[in-house]
């Protein structure tokens, strides 16, 4: 497994608190949605039906903007 591979699970594994089940939702929408608010593709992850965060605000945030745009 390289470095980078290596981080982005590292990440996934540690972001588990700052989740958001994206079964009611379009997983490109949410991610065009996280982009337009400013939010690094760094600073979340999109799996399967599931969107994590490096922190709990960025989450906070989605779910400020999600019924205004999604």
């Amino acid at each position: 497994m390289n470095n980078n591979n290596l981080n982005l699970f590292k990440n996934w594994m540690d972001w588990r608190p700052n989740r958001f089940n994206l079964s009611n939702y379009n997983t490109l929408e949410l991610k065009q949605l996280c982009l337009d608010i400013g939010l690094d593709e760094r600073e979340f992850q999109i799996k399967g039906h599931e969107i994590r965060f490096a922190n709990r605000s960025n989450l906070a945030f989605l779910k400020m903007n999600l019924n205004k745009h999604v």
